[in-house]
């Protein structure tokens, strides 16, 4: 069962820790695991080292860093991208959580977009 770490900038990060920990889903913020106010590129070595999938509306910075970890043959945990249309909507961000959980273990993709 993978963890979810919550960049900075997903709205409303409690309800969504919240609602998923009610569906027996680990979903963590940044601030958790000291990574506040922390670069990018950064917080994406950090989850991938720890085997978190990132939950992240930052796709500019996150796509790079992904791109580079995947070609470089590593270990993938995963990403999900928030769009600007979903991006402050914690229904869509909590039902594709819930969603990837039911599938990650069943397919090797590890990169999603609501």
């Amino acid at each position: 069962m993978p963890v979810y770490l919550l960049d900075e900038n997903v709205h409303k990060p409690d309800k969504i820790i919240a609602r998923c920990e009610a569906e027996g889903i680990k979903v963590i913020r940044v601030h958790q695991v000291n990574l506040e106010q922390t670069d990018d590129p950064e917080i994406f070595q950090y989850a991938m080292a720890n085997g978190l999938v990132v939950v992240t509306g930052n796709i500019r910075d996150f796509s790079p860093e992904q791109k580079r970890w995947i070609e470089a043959g590593n270990e993938f945990p995963g990403v999900i991208y928030l769009s600007t249309v979903h991006y402050r909507n914690v229904e869509d961000i909590i039902r594709e959580i819930i969603e990837v959980e039911k599938v990650y273990h069943e397919t090797q993709l590890r990169e999603w977009w609501v």
